[in-house]
């Protein structure tokens, strides 16, 4: 199997509030600069678009990405979601956030 082209890091305390005709939350379990695999109550279809909220533990405390995400894989464990919308200070949250961790 080949690499993925955007490695993904487990995540051990991250939750995201996802809006899409109300509030859920999720648990994160693992994350990538170029989306993340929540467990959640939410229904979702592939293609589904929402709002969400990240939070993340670093080592300066918690941070909070707010993104766009579209649902590209709907399974039993969870939902695989891809950023759809990431401004340009969210990006380098995340990206510094995931190189603390490589």
């Amino acid at each position: 199997m080949p690499d993925r082209l955007l490695r993904r890091t487990n995540v051990e305390d991250g939750t995201c509030i996802m809006v899409k005709n109300c509030l859920y939350i999720g648990s994160i379990h693992n994350i990538s600069i170029g989306g993340l695999f929540v467990t959640s109550n939410i229904t979702l279809k592939p293609m589904d678009r929402m709002d969400m909220s990240i939070f993340l533990q670093s080592d300066s405390g918690e941070i909070e990405i707010d993104a766009v995400a579209v649902a590209t894989r709907v399974e039993k464990g969870g939902i695989a979601l891809k950023y759809d919308y990431l401004d340009k200070k969210e990006y380098q949250l995340l990206k510094t956030f995931l190189h603390k961790i490589y």
